[in-house]
């Protein structure tokens, strides 16, 4: 049927076709969502660097510190972190190439640092 059709209506039928079809399925990992219903299967609607998006349910999240483990508390990015005053109150995570201790709305938290 597409290729009885003007190439720029079967363009336009195409991408239409293919937005209904992701829509039906929900949004993948890390796209834009507004709430939970939105995402596929296995995935919440989760705040991350103002913008909301998809994440898998396995992925640490909290809403309120009483979410976290005792002494982490929820940060302003939604997830349970270390609290710190220093640096040197910060314990070196594996994978890290260090840690610091790093401002953040609710309370200054141990963040990684990165190997370059």
């Amino acid at each position: 049927m597409l290729n009885r059709l003007p190439s720029c209506v079967a363009t336009w039928l195409s991408t239409v076709l293919l937005a209904v079809s992701v829509a039906a399925c929900g949004a993948t990992e890390h796209e834009s969502c507004a709430s939970d219903d939105e995402c596929q299967s296995g995935l919440r609607c989760v705040f991350r660097a103002s913008t909301r998006i998809c994440e898998k349910e396995s992925e640490p999240y909290c809403r309120a510190t009483s979410d976290c483990v005792s002494p982490r508390v929820c940060t302003s990015l939604n997830v349970c972190e270390t609290p710190c005053q220093t640096q040197s109150d910060c314990e070196l995570v594996p994978g890290c190439c260090g840690m610091e201790c790093s401002p953040d709305p609710v309370s200054s938290i141990c963040t990684c640092v990165g190997c370059d």
